[in-house]
């Protein structure tokens, strides 16, 4: 379990931290005191709160309590101690919207249970939530079971945990994501006894459902279909977009990276990941998705290191769908039949995407193309290079470094 140490609001700064074994992740967190004693911690101003809760009909959610109750169908006090302190009712269903006003340490609340079937909207405001455990036997377990309504700039620092075999899903925001979520971290440790495992949502439901800009660091530990951003992405309207992680994944299952596990269909554009994938024993892993069934891959890259059994790749395990200019770098520990310094198994269509042949440890050729370091750190796209290559999304630097993206 990760430990979580827990901040101060009435500091200026503050660094959270959490520790597992020697891997660290540090977030900084501002806050700034209006003349009138309003502390803002979040990205929004005191003008912009103004007109979320005054105008746009937002509640405000100022601390744990208020955080723990918004699950209530109630008429209760909500955002205690800020300018918009008064009644509000409450509830989780689509006609309700929050907005977090302070960052809040959930330690104070040691039984916080997940909140379920959540369809309102939830402002995260880019403040922390912090310390909390989820442990549950629910079918979708998260901090939000379901989520059916718009999640954006939330901050989560936590542990989740599904400990049933009954069918669901199981993300570190969300156990499955009906509707979008947007600017969206997660760190902490995610644990799963059934397969779809995700550190921001265990499965994607919704038909036109998006995750776009979120973050996950830490650990993610399923029995297939595990992800570092979520498991399973079901439906072709999916979209992951602009996402990175640097996680530890394993899983005793198939179908396992350190982004997405499965993709069904759908499209993942311009997000990278690091990290490590443990052997476990999956089949079909890799650093941007373990099984890619369908799904258009662009515009990617993977730096993390990959191990598995059977079709292992280092940024697709096995691909029956598109991936066009991407690139991997990371060791591909190949175990097993079917392993590629890019991709395991093929039967897809792979476009002007490479690997690095010194980093990787592979020399396969027919399903990406290698490179060494050397030519991989080109500079600039050429005819033999990152063909058709565009700025932006990727940023070229120097030749003395990878291609990065904005």
């Amino acid at each position: 379990m990760l430990i979580l140490i827990s901040f101060s609001m009435n500091l200026k700064s503050q660094s959270l931290l959490y520790f597992k074994d020697n891997y660290k992740m540090t977030y900084i967190i501002n806050s700034h005191r209006y003349a009138d004693g309003f502390i803002q911690q979040g990205k929004y101003t005191r003008a912009d709160l103004d007109v979320l809760i005054n105008i746009d009909g937002y509640i405000p959610v100022a601390n744990a309590n208020e955080l723990n109750n918004i699950r209530l169908t109630v008429n209760q006090k909500m955002g205690v101690d800020t300018p918009w302190e008064g009644f509000y009712n409450t509830g989780i269903t689509n006609s309700f919207k929050y907005v977090q006003i302070y960052h809040i340490d959930l330690v104070s609340i040691p039984s916080f249970l997940l909140i379920p079937s959540f369809a309102a909207d939830y402002d995260g405001n880019e403040t922390m939530v912090s310390n909390f455990n989820i442990s549950s036997a629910d079918a979708n377990v998260g901090f939000f079971g379901v989520a059916s309504g718009n999640l954006s700039n939330i901050r989560l620092l936590g542990n989740v945990t599904k400990t049933s075999i009954v069918v669901g899903s199981c993300g570190g925001i969300t156990g499955a994501l009906s509707g979008n979520a947007t600017n969206c971290h997660f760190t902490g440790e995610v644990i799963s006894a059934y397969p779809n495992t995700g550190g921001i949502a265990g499965s994607m439901q919704n038909i036109t459902c998006e995750i776009n800009n979120c973050c996950a660091f830490g650990i993610i530990t399923g029995v297939g279909k595990v992800g570092g951003i979520v498991g399973t992405m079901n439906n072709a309207a999916n979209k992951v977009v602009e996402c990175s992680t640097d996680v530890v994944v394993t899983s005793s299952g198939n179908w396992s990276a350190l982004l997405v596990g499965h993709s069904i269909a759908g499209i993942i554009s311009e997000s990278h990941t690091e990290g490590t994938h443990n052997l476990g024993s999956s089949n079909s892993v890799g650093g941007i998705v373990g099984y890619n069934q369908g799904a258009t891959i662009s515009n990617c890259y993977n730096i993390g290191n990959i191990k598995g059994s059977v079709n292992e790749g280092g940024l697709v395990g096995y691909n029956q769908g598109n991936i066009i200019n991407s690139y991997s770098l990371g060791l591909v520990d190949g175990g097993g039949t079917l392993t590629g310094g890019l991709v395991g198994g093929n039967v897809g269509t792979i476009t002007n995407s490479y690997y690095d042949s010194d980093t990787s440890g592979q020399s396969d050729s027919g399903k990406g193309i290698p490179k060494t370091t050397v030519e991989m750190k080109a500079g600039t796209p050429s005819p033999s290079i990152y063909t058709n290559w565009l700025t932006p999304p990727w940023d070229f630097g120097t030749t003395n470094d990878y291609p990065i993206l904005f």
